[in-house]
């Protein structure tokens, strides 16, 4: 069994790509994105910053844990991570307008329904899904990032 760390930057080449395959599912071709690793001291899996003006994004991943889910097989899990964070794409247009108008008794509820609707969003984008497109599905250590590398300069995702 091969360790994430014999294969980082390969593996980091791999999930940029898979967020574009993603990201295009997901009818978000105009956006921009850069992938990065996530602060160990983060208490979750990915997370998103979103700039609506220029419609590019940031997302931190924790590489070892989508890592982890490949080696274990649970592909949908990865998967399942990186969509829910390009949902936030979607929904949090929404939710910003809201927190605007948010009283102080209402803003815990936005949040709430906020990571609610984003998951009811990703649930369905996860629905539409071949098995192929699973994070892990095709990966092969040390190919990815060589099959990938213009891709990812086409699309300005940055590693």
């Amino acid at each position: 069994m091969d360790t994430f760390k014999t294969h980082q930057e390969d593996f980091e080449s791999y999930i940029a790509e898979q967020v574009l395959l993603l990201q295009e599912h997901l009818y978000l071709h105009e956006w921009h994105g850069t992938i990065t690793g996530l602060d160990p001291t983060e208490d979750a899996k990915a997370k998103i910053h979103v700039d609506y003006k220029y419609l590019q994004y940031r997302m931190s991943v924790d590489h070892q844990y989508l890592w982890e889910c490949i080696e274990d097989g649970l592909l949908s899990k990865a998967t399942e991570v990186l969509v829910h964070e390009l949902c936030h794409i979607i929904v949090d247009q929404l939710y910003k307008f809201g927190m605007q108008a948010a009283s102080t008794q209402s803003v815990e509820f936005l949040e709430e329904y906020r990571e609610q609707a984003v998951q009811r969003v990703a649930g369905v984008a996860l629905r539409g899904l071949s098995e192929e497109m699973l994070v892990g599905y095709d990966y092969v250590p040390d190919s990815a990032a060589a099959n990938s590398a213009d891709r990812l300069r086409d699309h300005q995702i940055a590693l």
